[in-house]
């Protein structure tokens, strides 16, 4: 019986085996020179985690007595609340925020805060009534401005003063307004300055605001309805920018009417003008007109008068 060789199959074999030995051994030890994403997301190496130390200084909130303050279009804030606190981030070299103050027509006051944890807070209180320019400037360690990181400018009006309260035109320009026509349809005009920024009516209802030619004042009118024998007492509350509000109210009266209407008569007979018999044998052309105080209403001869 033949033998068989079998060496070039055993080196053949040998030779696989051995790339994958070594292949495996590559493969571990480039994974343990990959850093691995932990659960937050970061880089980390052997247990520690790496963080972005870019640059950066930003302003994230301007809170007025734990609120958000209204704003204008420009971005100014405005609010009669105390006091001011402004949060933001800071890294990258930014160990200090240079705070300026500078009230309308005063002096600046400085202050300086630290960037800890890579946020800075400051805050303030105010005692003046008026307008502010706050900026803040992200410095290093030795008081220097940081390169590449521009100030950041806000500016602010602490207002505690209320508007002016609304005035009327018509149907009156006093508060009260009385009518035994039988009218019940009103139209309320009025004014109030420019200062005010809204104006809500009766059941809080927000009014149009239209600028008047004197610039000073803005127009408004309310439609208002009041039934005979009835009397309403209309709101209206005007607001500013800094959230101060004052309030007018208009009441209108509607009576019930004791006039009795006008009447002629031209021929003989009788007429019955509310609950006065008029009886004549000649006719009258004279007007007849009763209230509560007229019983006897004269008119041609041969009239008489009588309340039955």
């Amino acid at each position: 019986m033949s033998q068989r060789n079998h060496r070039p199959f055993l080196k053949v074999y040998g030779r696989r085996m051995m790339c994958i030995i070594l292949c495996g051994i590559v493969l571990q030890f480039t994974a343990a020179c990959v850093p691995k994403k932990n659960s937050s997301g970061s880089d980390s190496s052997t247990g520690s985690s790496t963080t972005n130390n870019s640059p950066l200084f930003s302003l994230n909130s301007f809170k007025v007595g734990g609120n958000s303050p209204m704003s204008d279009a420009s971005g100014v804030y405005y609010s009669k609340y105390d006091p001011v606190t402004i949060t933001g981030a800071c890294r990258g070299g930014v160990s200090e925020v240079y705070v300026e103050l500078t009230p309308q027509s005063s002096s600046t006051t400085a202050e300086t805060v630290n960037c800890s944890g890579n946020v800075y807070t400051w805050t303030k209180s105010f005692s003046t009534q008026t307008s502010y320019t706050i900026t803040l400037t992200p410095r290093d360690g030795g008081g220097t401005p940081v390169n590449g990181l521009a100030p950041i400018t806000k500016h602010y009006v602490y207002d505690t003063t209320a508007p002016a309260a609304p005035t009327f035109l018509t149907p009156t320009t006093s508060t009260t307004y009385s009518v035994s026509d039988g009218t019940t349809n009103f139209t309320i005009t009025g004014q109030v300055l420019t200062d005010v920024t809204t104006l809500l009516g009766p059941g809080n209802t927000l009014l149009t605001l239209t600028a008047n030619a004197d610039a000073i004042h803005q127009d408004f009118s309310y439609a208002a309805t009041v039934p005979v024998g009835s009397s309403i007492v209309f709101d209206f509350i005007a607001v500013d920018q800094s959230g101060n509000v004052s309030a007018s109210a208009m009441t209108i009266t509607n009576l019930m009417s004791t006039m009795v209407p006008m009447a002629y008569r031209t021929s003989g007979g009788s007429i019955d003008v509310g609950g006065l018999t008029i009886q004549s044998s000649v006719g009258f052309t004279n007007g007849i007109m009763q209230n509560s105080n007229v019983e006897l209403i004269t008119g041609a001869a041969g009239i008489v008068g009588s309340n039955p």
